[in-house]
């Protein structure tokens, strides 16, 4: 094991290895904050096979970034790869991290990046998502460091729930200025679907009381709408809440909807926006209700959970906590007085 010697504020050492590129016999030097840090980097060094490229190294991290997911077009889905280059080119491209070279970068310039990222007033979720991109590049290049950096937490959002009464004059006047955003929305209240969604429904994935989810639209980075696959297991799936009356209410074949998500979006906001007497509310905000809907009606948060997608009840705890818990509430109420029927009779 080498030496570890302290120049300035830092300490350093060499590693023996063998150039991918050129095969010639290499001594490239690991520094670090501190010697522990330096003789973690390493250890781990030389658990991943002697790796090492002269290349590689060269490389800055955001021509990098820009390299491995150019080499992942194929592999990610296309709206995964479109957010992952809007993250790069956004937060990493031309800033002192994007300019470090990939065998140079160590915690400290990550932990100011992802500072001044936070600074810049970017919630703590859009944070984590381009450090996540950051440490699949390290990783795929052969530098799987593991910094360990303090992201600021994000503010809860509670979203507004917007009532029955809401929606139905919602629905009413989108059935007078737009029948074809009538239907995607009305789809959206009686099943908890995306945009995306129900944006790539066909006529007949709806039969029988029963919508069948496994598709979905989405934009990729040459910003084209195409209709995909659904990326998890847990978004393909059936619900069975569809009335008999909304068949009438459909094209007789084809797509659904010639509207993608955005324009769903703009179209409903310009709408609602002109509506006083409404409690404004965000498009998306369809699927919360729906989901609270189907549990005050009593399916259940598991059932819920299911026909919404989610991976677990704790996303819609999470998401739509209030409402949930309002409903809760009713129901323990509800049981409470139940409780008076084993009230001593005398």
């Amino acid at each position: 094991m080498a030496k570890i010697e302290k120049r300035g504020n830092k300490y350093r050492t060499r590693v023996s290895a063998i150039d991918s590129e050129t095969g010639q016999r290499r001594q490239p030097t690991i520094s670090g904050r501190s010697a522990m840090e330096v003789r973690e980097k390493e250890a781990q060094f030389y658990r991943n096979g002697k790796q090492y490229s002269s290349a590689k190294s060269a490389k800055t991290l955001e021509q990098g970034a820009l390299d491995f997911l150019s080499i992942m077009d194929g592999a990610y889905s296309p709206v995964t790869l479109s957010q992952d280059l809007s993250k790069v080119k956004t937060h990493l491209v031309g800033s002192p991290l994007g300019r470090k070279r990939m065998g140079k970068v160590e915690q400290i310039d990550v932990q100011k990046w992802a500072s001044d990222l936070g600074k810049k007033g970017l919630k703590g979720k859009t944070i984590k998502n381009c450090w996540s991109v950051v440490r699949r590049t390290l990783k795929f290049w052969g530098f799987p460091y593991q910094f360990d950096i303090k992201i600021k937490e994000s503010e809860a959002y509670v979203a507004y729930m917007p009532t029955a009464e809401e929606v139905k004059a919602v629905l009413e006047r989108l059935y007078e200025k737009d029948r074809q955003l009538y239907i995607v929305a009305l789809l959206n209240v009686l099943a908890p679907l995306r945009r995306s969604e129900v944006c790539a429904l066909n006529r007949e994935d709806i039969l029988n009381g029963s919508v069948i989810v496994n598709k979905a639209m989405k934009l990729t980075p040459d910003k084209t709408w195409v209709i995909a696959a659904n990326k998890t297991r847990r978004s393909v799936r059936t619900i069975h809440t569809i009335p008999d009356w909304v068949l009438d209410l459909l094209p007789k074949s084809g797509r659904i909807t010639t509207y993608n998500p955005n324009q769903v979006t703009n179209y409903f906001n310009r709408i609602v926006s002109a509506m006083p007497d409404v409690h404004y509310f965000r498009y998306q905000d369809f699927r919360g209700f729906a989901a609270s809907y189907m549990i005050q009606q009593g399916l259940g948060l598991v059932s819920t959970t299911k026909d919404s997608g989610w991976t677990s009840t704790r996303t819609a705890d999470k998401h739509y906590f209030q409402s949930i818990r309002d409903i809760e509430d009713e129901q323990r109420e509800k049981l409470i007085k139940s409780y008076d029927y084993f009230r001593p009779s005398k």
